[in-house]
């Protein structure tokens, strides 16, 4: 599956950070806000609707979302039940 393509994954990344950080005029750190991961063997939707996406790409997710929330100070692990 071509339609996303690892390169142009992250140049939309690098374009992402080096654009809305100068926007923002403010000293928090946008660069972090953003992170890419490409999980081998996954095409365009595998991510999402994959067999195995719930074990291998979703507890990813969670961590980079739960990551973001700690500055607003939501707690998502109380709100969140984790199957191990």
């Amino acid at each position: 599956n071509q339609v996303f393509i690892p390169e142009s994954t992250l140049k939309t990344v690098e374009e992402l950070r080096n654009t809305n950080l100068p926007l923002t005029g403010m000293a928090l750190d946008y660069k972090g806000m953003y992170r890419r991961e490409v999980f081998a063997g996954y095409g365009h939707m595998d991510c999402i609707v994959g067999d195995k996406a719930y074990k291998e790409v979703y507890p990813v997710l969670l961590d980079f979302l739960e990551s973001n929330l700690k500055s607003t100070g939501y707690n998502a692990a109380t709100s969140v039940v984790r199957e191990e």
